[in-house]
């Protein structure tokens, strides 16, 4: 699927206040990658959404993980030099 970094781009164009037209521009590009399918754009757009959801969550667990370990290795510090704290 080679839209979906255009769809990406075309998510970031609207998220970030886009200008006038702008989701309907979108929307009528995805339909026209796709042939004029609107199952098939709707289907794209899925495919897109399911990334993206897949990435977050990814991002959520590598974030988490990493102030887990900072706040576990910070509160062991302050164990091992209590008169500091």
């Amino acid at each position: 699927m080679s839209q979906g970094r255009d769809i990406y781009c075309h998510f970031a164009a609207i998220r970030d206040g886009g200008t006038d037209g702008a989701l309907e521009k979108a929307a009528d590009e995805v339909i026209a990658g796709c042939n004029g399918n609107m199952r098939a754009a709707v289907e794209t757009l899925v495919v897109a959404l399911s990334f993206a959801e897949e990435r977050i969550e990814k991002l959520n667990k590598a974030v988490s993980h990493a102030f887990a370990r900072e706040l576990f290795y910070r509160n062991l510090e302050r164990s091992e030099h209590p008169a500091d704290n």
